[in-house]
């Protein structure tokens, strides 16, 4: 996402989100990048309430790329940006690395 081309690629996803079969599709065409790494780090923030399918997605992309990193708030579901935002808001200062 680091391009516009990126960018709306992504917005594209976003917008066929509720597509059945989107996040296979997702799965698959990350699977066969495995090994490689991305252009910025990935961090991937789930609740976990999550639906497990989604948790076990974000699971197998740590396991795929390196440097992954995967973190779960306690007592959230999918919208944890909007669920925990004080949370959300250490994990990315963390990443930035600074502190809020």
């Amino acid at each position: 996402m680091s391009t516009v081309p990126g960018a709306m690629a992504h917005l594209q996803r976003l917008a066929a989100w509720k597509r059945a079969d989107f996040a296979s599709d997702l799965l698959r065409e990350l699977r066969s990048r495995s090994g490689q790494s991305f252009p910025v780090p990935l961090k991937l923030l789930f609740g976990d309430r999550d639906a497990p399918a989604v948790r076990g997605a974000g699971e197998e992309l740590t396991r795929l790329f390196p440097g992954t990193e995967m973190f779960v708030a306690e007592s959230s579901g999918r919208a944890v940006h909007a669920e925990k935002p004080e949370w959300t808001a250490r994990i990315v200062a963390r990443c930035a690395g600074s502190s809020p």
